[in-house]
C-alpha cells in the first residue's frame, strides 16, 4: 500500500484557529457544495466500476480492547462484513435483494454501530442532498482547511443531521466530521492510502460520549471472492433489502416517562436503542445500546414497544428494518 501522509492526520483533534468566510453567496454556497461531494468521492471506493476488493483494519478501543474489521466487497449488492471485538462478533451479509445480520452480543451492539458507520463503506449509497448552511476558513497545524456546515433531510424514523465537515484545501480530501447532535461526535481522518483510482483513509479516530475508537487500514486489495462467502449465514433468516430502502416513521409516538427516582436524583441525558421494525409495523426487538440509567431505560423500552410504524419499503413492497432511536430526557427549569 502506498500511504499519502497528509497534514490533516496531525491536525486532527487539535485546536483550530477560524476565520469567518465572508457572506455565504450563491457562488459560495456551489464551491462548497463541490468540494465536499469531490472529497466523498474520492475516498468512496465502492463505486462502479470499482473492483472487487478485500479491507482489513485493526479497531482499538480503551475499555474492550483490540479487535477486527473485514469487508469482502464484491459489488453494491453483494459484500460481507465481520467485525470482531474480545469475545464479540457481528456479520452482516448481502447479496441481490436479501440481507443476513448475525450478532453475538457479548459487548453492546453500539460499539458494531460506531465502527461500521464512522468506516461508512456498507451504508446506503443514495443519501438526501446535504444543504450547505455556513463555511469558514481554518488553518490548523499550517494546514488550511475550509469547514463546511452542512443540514440533511432525514428520512422516515430518522432525524435530520447536522454536521461540519473540514476539507483538506490542497488535497480535497476530507480531515474531520463532526456531528452536531446532543452529544457531539467528531471523527478525524488522515494517513491516506491510495487505490485504484481513489484514496482511503489509514487513521480514523471517533470520539463520541466519552468513548473512543480508532480504526487502522491493514489492508487494502482488488480479491476474486468464491461465491460462497455471499450465501447467507448460517441459522439466521434472510430480510429482503434494495439500495435505496425508505426508513420506517413512526405512527403514533409517546415521550417516555420520568421515573420518580431519575427525576429525584436530577439525572438527564439520552438513551439510545436499537430496534427492529417488521414488514408489517411492530417493533420485534429492542435493546439498548446506550445507557443513562436503569429505571430510565426501562421507560425507554417500554415506549418505543408501544410504538407503530409506517414500515419501511423497498419500492412498493413493506421490509424489515434496524433503526437507532433516541430518547431524550431532559428536567423542565
Amino acid at each position: 500500500m502506498i500511504r499519502i501522509f497528509l497534514c490533516s492526520l496531525l491536525a486532527l483533534f487539535l485546536p483550530m484557529a477560524a476565520l469567518a468566510f465572508p457572506g455565504l453567496n450563491e457562488k459560495d454556497k456551489q464551491e462548497a457544495e463541490a468540494l465536499i461531494a469531490a472529497a466523498a468521492n474520492a475516498v468512496d471506493i465502492r463505486q462502479d466500476p470499482a473492483k472487487p476488493f478485500e479491507l482489513k483494519a485493526r479497531i482499538l478501543t480503551k475499555d474492550l480492547g483490540e479487535g477486527t474489521y473485514i469487508l469482502e466487497w464484491h459489488s453494491r449488492d453483494k459484500w460481507r462484513e465481520t467485525i470482531m471485538l474480545s469475545k464479540s462478533s457481528q456479520i452482516r451479509v448481502r447479496n441481490g435483494d436479501q440481507s443476513w445480520t448475525q450478532r453475538n452480543p457479548v459487548v453492546p451492539p453500539e460499539v458494531f454501530s460506531e465502527v461500521a458507520n464512522v468506516l461508512g463503506l456498507t451504508n446506503p449509497l443514495i443519501a438526501s442532498p446535504v444543504k450547505v448552511d455556513s463555511v469558514k476558513n481554518v488553518s490548523a497545524d499550517g494546514c488550511a482547511m475550509k469547514c463546511i456546515r452542512v443540514s440533511q433531510k432525514g428520512m422516515g424514523a430518522i432525524e435530520a443531521s447536522h454536521r461540519e465537515e473540514c476539507v483538506e484545501v490542497s488535497t480535497g480530501l476530507l480531515a474531520q466530521r463532526k456531528e452536531l447532535s446532543a452529544e457531539e461526535q467528531v471523527v478525524g481522518f488522515g494517513d491516506y492510502v491510495a487505490f485504484e483510482t481513489r484514496h482511503f483513509p489509514g487513521t480514523i479516530r471517533s470520539t463520541h460520549g466519552g468513548t473512543t475508537v480508532e480504526i487502522r487500514l491493514e489492508g487494502l486489495k482488488t480479491s476474486d471472492f468464491d461465491g460462497t462467502r455471499f450465501a447467507g449465514v448460517a441459522g439466521v433468516e434472510p430480510w429482503t433489502t434494495c439500495d435505496n430502502t425508505l426508513p420506517p416513521s413512526v405512527i403514533n409516538p409517546r415521550d417516555p416517562e420520568y421515573s420518580e427516582s431519575a427525576r429525584q436524583k436530577k439525572i438527564q441525558g439520552t438513551v439510545v436503542l436499537l430496534i427492529s421494525v417488521g414488514a408489517e409495523g411492530k417493533v420485534h426487538d429492542s435493546v439498548v445500546v446506550k445507557s443513562l440509567e436503569t429505571s430510565l431505560d426501562a421507560e425507554s423500552l417500554k415506549t418505543v414497544r408501544s410504538w407503530s410504524f409506517k414500515p419501511a419499503r423497498c419500492g412498493d413492497k413493506p421490509v424489515p428494518f434496524e433503526i437507532h432511536v433516541e430518547m431524550e430526557f431532559r428536567l423542565g427549569s
